[in-house]
């Protein structure tokens, strides 16, 4: 027998805000983030010692990223097992 009842309808359509609130998340979250590190990094003047240093050597910040990446991607997986 279906369920017609309001709570399986409102279970049916309960994914897509879900999803909505990820991607929002996904796009907001990155870029509310990125956009003041890329002005503090341009700007240029009178960074902390340790902001100075990424932004001499570049290719550092770049592989950094990208190892956290990795390193962040093989934790999920593991905690995913």
């Amino acid at each position: 027998m279906a369920s017609s009842s309001p709570a399986a309808k409102l279970g049916r359509l309960s994914p897509l805000p879900t999803m909505a609130a990820d991607l929002l998340l996904a796009l907001l979250l990155p870029t509310v983030l990125l956009l003041p590190t890329v002005l503090l990094l341009q700007h240029g003047s009178r960074l902390p010692h340790w902001l100075e240093r990424l932004r001499r050597h570049r290719s550092l910040l770049w592989n950094s990223g990208i190892g956290l990446i990795i390193g962040l991607s093989a934790l999920r997986w593991l905690l995913a097992r």
